[in-house]
């Protein structure tokens, strides 16, 4: 079977992903499981992704490509992205926006989180690629991921998108409820 893959590879230093994307990016990829299509046999599903994320040296690997080696080096590159990036945001303007968003509209802390996840996932080529790896999500399992992804209570999440909820109610975000789709599908903006 041959699978496409990029080769298009940028140094890291030239288009950096802000640290919240890279720790969004690398919590879809290990504790989501998105690795398991995102690592392949020989290669990965897109290098540039992967070099951007820290594995550059072994997407520029053509031989001796070992599929296990690289899945630990992912797995510490998450396990201190959680360190580096405990306390990280988004950029100051999202913020600013969204504050002023959440004073005209009531928003909660969550609904300020999800809005600005669901913003960067659609403006964020790679962070929606990283996000497809996940497959077809159901709404129940979308919302299971955006609270593992965004480190919110599974309840929280539930009670933003339940129809009292104010970005429900107000047509800010909305989540697809029939079918199942990606994540980038899934969050209506």
């Amino acid at each position: 079977m041959i699978t496409r893959r990029t080769r298009c590879l940028q140094h890291p230093s030239e288009a950096v992903f802000a640290p919240i994307v890279r720790l969004w990016i690398l919590r879809l990829l290990v504790p989501l499981g998105g690795h398991r299509e995102f690592v392949q046999s020989s290669g990965f599903r897109d290098d540039t992704v992967a070099a951007r994320i820290g594995l550059e040296e072994w997407a520029e690997t053509f031989e001796d490509f070992n599929r296990a080696a690289v899945i630990s080096d992912l797995r510490q590159l998450h396990a201190q992205a959680e360190i580096d990036c405990a306390d990280s945001t988004v950029e100051a303007a999202m913020s600013a926006n969204i504050t002023r968003l959440a004073e005209w509209a009531n928003l909660s802390q969550t609904d300020c989180r999800l809005l600005e996840f669901a913003v960067l996932i659609h403006s964020e080529q790679m962070l929606e690629e990283c996000a497809d790896n996940l497959g077809s999500l159901s709404s129940s399992r979308v919302i299971e991921v955006l609270s593992t992804v965004l480190d919110i209570p599974l309840p929280s999440v539930r009670s933003a998108f339940s129809s009292e909820g104010v970005l429900r109610q107000s047509g800010l975000l909305t989540i697809g409820r029939r079918g199942s789709y990606s994540l980038h599908n899934n969050l209506k903006l």
